[in-house]
């Protein structure tokens, strides 16, 4: 009150100064003030006399302390001229802000239509003059739950408006408390020049706090319509979703008179059922692509990646090599950018939450017709003559899903289409006995759902036709388009393992064969999963599922003092399972195998590492996630210790070993080494013991604690190289130097004998029957030294032969000095054989 009254008086006496300076010299500042007291005095009131002299005392009580802080008037001016240029800075900000920051006008625009769109949601709901349509009412429900997303958007962006307004508020309010601001300068010049441009501040502040004062009145007007929408949103859902589970209740009652009898309550017909349900699709069709344009922009993204690596695949394979497995990758190979669409766009539904049905029936449609293109030339000709039909009824489908009413033509038209479907699957089982059991499985479904539609509807039983005849389509298709994506990306996973199988990129390293085998299942049960999704969807019973196994799962439970939920259990082994998954995966990609052929890889230690980090990372999630108190965690681990105590040293040793293995890296997967007496290539670096291959083809599991125990011997750790040895000799009388310059050459005309360290050939030494020579020589091939050992041989062997040099062979003679003495030796021992006997 006090800083308002100062104000206002501080205010007076500038615009009296500056009368008075145009007129008369300037009197000292104290002069001024008490110029003005005594005008006040003179004022007829003598309350109002007694508040202006209070007010003065304060202004004094300014003056002086100001005075006090600055010492000398020129202090002060210098003071005073920069605060007030640093207001009119933040003024003249605050102005700008005020006039290009927000829009209410746009706003108030698009609440505008938000209402219209509210009236639309509403319409055949609360009002309507033919039956209830369940999906009428979800479709309200999406549209009305965007809305609300909207709105709470805008709020958040009407409450930061309202928060900067006070900001500025309060910035204006200061200008009125600072002392500064109250002190006259002493100097008549300097009085001036500050009262002039207190002037043409006190003018722009007159300008600001206006703007401020509208700008705020603007945005309450906003922030009361949008809280005013939301509630009413709120309100509206919370009666949709009563609507929606009172109609699941009676769903099986009869909710319409027999198909045959004639009704009043029908009154609507098909055109204007149709022309109403159109109107309402569209507005949430719009309302959807433009709220969610950067998943749009992603799934856009996703397909021109999918497409540039699959183009980018086949390039990368040899001719030679695609002819051979054209037939096995035959559809993404005939249909390369068809296919990474369809790869791409089958799980994208399921990218989204609270989708319309028009935007999941499209990407049905895409897919369906995408599918069909690519997988048409496998299909039989029986199946062939009978698709374009199916694609016929799934269109209607389609179209009679969208209704949001009822009429008496659609319930014949439903009727129809699903007597057509009826026959068709009856058809479809009896030639079914060459399809795969999956396609026989949705063919049974089809069936089951079509006869339950076909016997509601004509029994008055409308909603639940309509759930089950158009659903049947809606799987059937959804189905086979599964079935259809998991081919393509088993396809896909191939055509990346031919491709990578060359390079030295990370690619190359990643094992796509094993890769294919882990994800063929989890594609499968990833599919099943997707499949019924999609038929609750359809049956509408989505919602009502996931909150009765929601309630189900967070219901508290007690097993003596312990409180837990099934969610939390369930959530801990499943966080625990996907982490295992996780890091099969890593050892899959990672591994060095590709068929029979093992390759060095520098991943081995490196996944060794990702593994144990994802499952150890993997434990403290699900144990946080689960709740699980530290307590008990201390305690199972207590107890692991007592056993490994008691019992399990050697696993343990062996899970330390994997972990030096990892860090210390004395081996790779791929290198060639000796572990005691066997020696092979390593194929994989596990956790707890790790995998050989001998050269004989027999895979041997050494515990990591023996791998590091045992006298290791690793031939490949730091490079491929081995030195190889061969032993010749050559007849006496040979002409040494010769044979030395014909070995040399040898050695020196072959690419994969390494220059340094250089070759050499010895002699080292005379022989029984030969001059013996050494041969040494390094080579790069580490995998193929034997190969190259033969083939020098061989070549020493023709080039000896060529040059008339002999390789001679071990031989003995035998002297017999006197075979006679021999004889009568023998015959001696014969006779005094016989005196014996």
């Amino acid at each position: 009150m006090f800083g308002m009254t100062a104000f206002r008086y501080l205010l007076l006496f500038v615009l009296f100064s500056v009368t008075c300076y145009g007129q008369t010299s300037i009197k000292p500042a104290q002069d001024s003030i008490k110029q003005k007291k005594d005008t006040i005095q003179a004022e007829d009131t003598s309350k109002v006399q007694v508040k202006q002299q209070k007010a003065l005392k304060r202004l004094q009580r300014f003056s002086d302390s100001v005075a006090r802080k600055y010492q000398g008037s020129d202090t002060i001016v210098t003071h005073q001229l920069s605060r007030l240029e640093e207001y009119s800075k933040k003024m003249t900000q605050i102005q700008n802000a005020l006039r290009r920051g927000f829009d209410t006008t746009d706003m108030s625009k698009k609440l505008d239509k938000v209402e219209d769109q509210m009236a639309v949601a509403e319409e055949g709901i609360y009002h309507s003059s033919g039956r209830l349509n369940l999906r009428n009412l979800y479709t309200s429900k999406v549209l009305l739950i965007a809305v609300g997303n909207q709105l709470d958007g805008w709020q958040i962006i009407t409450t930061e408006a309202s928060e900067r307004l006070i900001q500025y508020k309060v910035f204006r309010e200061s200008i009125k408390h600072d002392p500064l601001m109250f002190q006259m300068p002493k100097d008549n010049f300097l009085r001036a020049e500050y009262l002039r441009q207190m002037q043409d501040f006190v003018l722009r502040y007159k300008a600001v706090d206006a703007d401020i004062n509208k700008a705020i009145i603007r945005i309450g007007i906003l922030q009361g319509r949008v809280v005013r929408l939301n509630l009413d949103v709120d309100d509206r859902l919370d009666e949709i979703n009563y609507q929606i589970r009172n109609f699941k209740k009676i769903i099986f009652s009869k909710e319409a008179p027999y198909l045959w009898e004639p009704t009043s309550m029908q009154s609507k017909t098909l055109m204007k059922v149709m022309k109403f349900s159109v109107k309402k699709n569209k507005l949430i069709a719009n309302y959807y692509l433009e709220s969610n344009w950067p998943s749009h922009m992603f799934i856009l993204f996703l397909i021109a990646l999918m497409v540039f690596i699959t183009i980018r695949a086949f390039r990368l394979i040899d001719s030679t090599v695609l002819k051979k497995i054209s037939k096995q990758v035959k559809h993404i190979y005939l249909h390369q950018i068809t296919s990474a669409i369809f790869i791409v766009i089958v799980p994208a539904q399921f990218f989204y939450s609270d989708s319309p049905m028009i935007y999941l029936e499209f990407l049905w449609l895409v897919m369906v017709l995408l599918g069909s293109y690519i997988f048409w030339g496998d299909a039989r000709p029986q199946y062939r003559a009978i698709w374009p039909l199916i694609l016929l009824l799934f269109g209607l489908a389609v179209l009679d899903n969208l209704l949001l009413e009822v009429s008496r033509q659609e319930r014949w038209g439903l009727f129809v289409m699903g007597c057509a479907g009826l026959i068709l699957s009856i058809y479809m089982i009896r030639i079914s006995t060459v399809l795969k059991s999956e396609y026989k499985i949705l063919i049974w479904v089809f069936f089951i759902q079509l006869a339950i539609g076909v016997i509601a509807n004509p029994l008055g039983r409308y909603s639940l036709a309509k759930l089950m005849v158009d659903g049947s389509y809606f799987n059937l298709i959804a189905g086979i388009c599964l079935v259809w994506w998991i081919r393509l990306v088993s396809e896909f996973l191939f055509v990346q393992t031919e491709a990578n199988k060359s390079n030295e990129k990370l690619t190359a390293y990643i094992n796509f064969d094993h890769l294919q085998k882990v994800i063929r299942p989890m594609l499968g049960i990833l599919g099943l999963i997707g499949w019924f999704l999609i038929l609750a969807k359809n049956l509408d019973v989505y919602d009502l599922v996931i909150e009765d196994i929601s309630n189900f799962l967070s219901k508290e439970r007690k097993v003596g003092s312990i409180d837990f939920t099934l969610g939390s259990v369930l959530i801990f082994f499943i966080i625990i399972w996907v982490a295992s998954i996780i890091a099969s995966i890593v050892s899959y990609m990672l591994g060095a195998s590709q068929g029979q052929k093992i390759r060095k890889s520098r991943f081995g230690s490196i996944g060794l590492i990702l593994r144990l980090t994802i499952l150890a990372l993997g434990f403290l999630v699900a144990i946080a996630a689960a709740g699980i108190p530290l307590d008990k965690v201390t305690i199972i681990i207590g107890a692991l210790g007592v056993g490994i105590g008691f019992g399990l040293q050697n696993i343990v040793n062996n899970l330390v070993s994997g972990v030096i293995l990892a860090f210390e890296k004395p081996i790779s997967v791929g290198d060639q080494i000796e572990v005691g007496t066997n020696t092979g290539t390593v194929k994989e670096i596990g956790i707890r013991s790790s995998k050989m291959v001998t050269f004989d083809g027999a895979e041997i599991v050494i515990p990591n604690g023996d791998m590091l125990n045992q006298h290791l011997i690793n031939w490949t750790l730091s490079n491929n190289n081995r030195r190889v040895e061969i032993l010749v000799g050559v007849k006496y009388g040979s002409d040494l130097e010769k044979v030395k310059a014909i070995l040399l050459e040898i050695l020196n005309n072959r690419k994969e004998i390494l220059t340094y360290p250089p070759p050499l050939v010895l002699v080292t030494g005379f022989g029984d029957s030969s001059i013996n020579y050494r041969i040494l020589f390094w080579t790069a091939e580490f995998n193929s030294w034997t190969l190259i050992k033969s083939e020098i041989i061989i070549a020493i062997d023709k080039e000896f032969k060529g040059n008339n040099i002999e390789i001679p062979f071990p031989q003995q003679d035998v002297f017999i000095k006197n075979l006679q003495e021999k004889n009568e030796d023998t015959k001696e021992v014969k006779e005094m054989g016989k005196r014996d006997v």
